[in-house]
């Protein structure tokens, strides 16, 4: 039999909320593992100890961060979903009787507490991370990403210009000082004078039938006429100047959000930017520890050092090892982490030697009689020196012209040069050693993890968390989305390595760092052999889930902490 529903509204229901969200959703699975009591002690300090109490904090950090996971960009839109999804009301602590809190409170609440809360909020989820096992430390992933800035092209203009023009104020303000209000008392106030007014009451044309522009030209004072189209203005003592060339950024601004910049190059649209750096730890968990925005016109290399730093500040640890594409090898980032004793697998950005049909690896070096030696066999000998391509200066290596143009791989390896030149870094052997770190199979193996590690989370961010283009305006409001969606992605790897390992947690949460440290001999059961091992302690002096096993005879061993179990001897 065909059936029929009927709605028959209730006014009164036997529900919960907690009975209606599943045990398996994602935000169930949230509050059971992200502990949010840190909250209200990073935002105590902008609320009085008087007056009507606030909404909680904690309930405006999970409206955002609910807005962050589900990819909702509008606030509007997301006060609006609060009230229509039960598992969104049952996340913030409300019950279907209760009036969630408007979109205007998230917007306060975001400006009120600034970038400062949120990367407290950041660090904290990465620490809670690294409690739960899912963090390395060691190797760092490196990558940036271009964000749309919510500005026009058309609120671009020339810098100089726009420094001779007004601003709205002082303009009202000048009119004001011109044409000062007439005192209250004077007579006839807000009315002409009469010939003034019959001046404005006749026709464009008087009784003498011409026009005003007939007047003019009979009386002699025609306005000058316009110059003719597709002449060119000449310049005059009355207009600004054009100041010398330089890179487009630094000639014009942009008003409506100064802190973006103006990119354009092959496959991106010419428009404003704002730059994401992203730092990626490298354990499979693929956790975010580093950010930074800048312009878009920031060359990538400049933030690596800042995004190593970020790493260390919110893992407690330096990284030995740090990966990158070509766009950060320079001989500056290659300068800078040899100084500080960490590897950079980082290919090197030859530019122009990387597309040559005979790339410069078929030129073997002889150090000892300082030449190259190209692929037929002949010498490229050393013709001097030059200061312009690096920061180091470079060896300028020529090979003969006459050698060359009898050569059958002229067109392929000079193209419309005479001889094929190589240049050299000139900076103590840098260069060359670079080159060794990169040809070894460890060094292969982290360049071609870059692409999962650095470059999956990235588009996670932009089409799973809101990064494509910015909400707000400015460096402030751009970096907030960036931890917000960084955030979200976070607290999602956190879910899903709780859910494979939740054994691991629960004892990295309760034995905090250099907790494990035992003065007596202990015995390791590692699951992965059947070797007991004997030692004389076992201490966590950074990494919540590896142990370092010291042996009697002092040799140092390392383990996850998921694989191990510690008995005493």
């Amino acid at each position: 039999m065909l059936g029929q529903t009927v709605f028959h509204p209730k006014d009164h229901h036997k529900f919960s909320l907690e009975d209606r969200v599943p045990a398996d959703h994602l935000l169930r699975q949230v509050a059971a593992v992200v502990d949010f009591s840190f909250v209200r002690r990073l935002t105590a300090r902008f609320y009085s100890h008087t007056g009507q109490p606030g909404i909680d904090p904690v309930v405006l950090v999970k409206m955002t961060l609910i807005g962050y996971l589900y990819g909702i960009t509008s606030e509007r839109r997301l006060a609006e979903e609060l009230r229509l999804n039960l598992a969104f009301m049952w996340f913030i602590g409300y019950d279907l009787d209760e009036i969630a809190p408007d979109h205007a409170v998230l917007s306060k609440a975001r400006r009120r507490f600034g970038m400062t809360v949120y990367h407290a909020f950041f660090t904290e989820i990465v620490r809670q991370c690294e409690a739960a096992g899912l963090i390395v430390g060691q190797l760092l992933f490196a990558d940036s990403t271009l964000v749309r800035a919510n500005a026009s092209y058309a609120s671009v203009g020339a810098r100089t210009l726009l420094a001779h023009l007004a601003s709205v104020e002082e303009h009202v303000a000048a009119l004001w000082g011109e044409n000062p209000p007439a005192p209250a008392n004077e007579p006839g106030r807000g009315k002409l004078p009469t010939e003034d007014q019959a001046q404005i009451d006749r026709p464009l044309s008087d009784a003498t039938g011409l026009a005003p522009l007939a007047l003019a030209e009979a009386a002699g004072s025609r306005p000058p006429a316009p110059p003719p189209a597709g002449r060119p203005h000449l310049c005059g003592p009355t207009d600004p100047p054009t100041g010398p060339q330089g890179r487009t950024n630094e000639l014009v601004v942009r008003r409506t959000d100064p802190d973006a910049g103006l990119v354009s190059r092959t496959g991106v649209p010419v428009a404003l930017y704002h730059k994401v750096h992203v730092g990626v730890d490298g354990g499979t968990a693929r956790i975010i520890t580093a950010l930074a925005v800048t312009p878009g016109e920031i060359a990538d290399e400049e933030l690596l050092d800042r995004l190593g730093k970020e790493h260390t500040g919110t893992t407690g640890r330096p990284p030995g090892e740090v990966v990158a594409d070509a766009k950060y090898g320079t001989h500056a980032t290659y300068a800078r982490w040899e100084a500080q004793g960490i590897r950079a697998r980082i290919p090197p950005h030859w530019a122009a030697e990387q597309h040559r049909a005979v790339p410069r690896e078929q030129f073997p070096d002889d150090p000892v009689k300082d030449r190259f030696t190209c692929p037929t066999g002949q010498p490229l000998t050393r013709q001097g020196s030059a200061h312009t391509a690096t920061s180091a200066g470079s060896i300028i290596y020529r090979a003969s012209p006459k050698v060359c143009s009898a050569c059958p791989l002229k067109d392929a390896c000079c193209g419309t040069a005479q001889a094929r030149t190589l240049s050299r870094p000139n900076d103590g052997g840098l260069s060359d050693r670079v080159r060794a770190s990169l040809r070894t199979p460890h060094a292969q193996r982290s360049i071609r993890r870059r692409l999962s590690w650095a470059e999956t989370p990235m588009a996670e961010l932009k089409d799973r968390h809101g990064l494509r283009r910015a909400h707000g305006r400015g460096r402030t409001a751009v970096l907030i989305q960036a931890y917000g969606a960084a955030l979200a992605d976070n607290i999602k790897k956190l879910v899903r390595g709780h859910r494979r390992d939740p054994q691991t947690l629960a004892l990295a949460s309760h034995h905090p760092a250099s907790a494990l440290v035992c003065p007596v001999p202990v015995v390791l059961y590692h699951r992965r052999c059947t070797i007991h091992v004997s030692c004389t302690h076992v201490t966590t002096p950074h990494l919540r889930h590896h142990i370092v096993i010291v042996h009697r005879r002092g040799v140092r061993q390392q383990a996850p902490l998921s694989s191990c179990r510690i008995e005493e001897g």
